[in-house]
């Protein structure tokens, strides 16, 4: 089943958000799917994560995937 976080961008913009995102090398291996004006969206085979200028939203593909829960939550602490 799926697990879904939204949290609020308190970088309030895409970039920097993406720069922190990166920095967090469990994210390293993100495919950029598309490119809007307004937000972003990134995939593997764990996660998918659609960045906007005020929402970041996760979506887990695995419930019980520890690894990747912990680091959605320290990333947005």
């Amino acid at each position: 089943m799926y697990k879904n976080y939204v949290y609020f961008n308190k970088e309030k913009s895409i970039e920097k958000y993406e720069q922190k995102m990166f920095g967090n090398s469990i994210f390293s291996n993100m495919i950029k799917v598309n490119k809007g004006k307004n937000e972003e969206i990134y995939k593997n085979n764990e996660i998918l994560i659609c960045i906007s200028k005020r929402i970041v939203s996760f979506l887990i593909y695995d419930e019980y995937n520890i690894k990747m829960i912990k680091a959605v939550e320290t990333l947005n602490k």
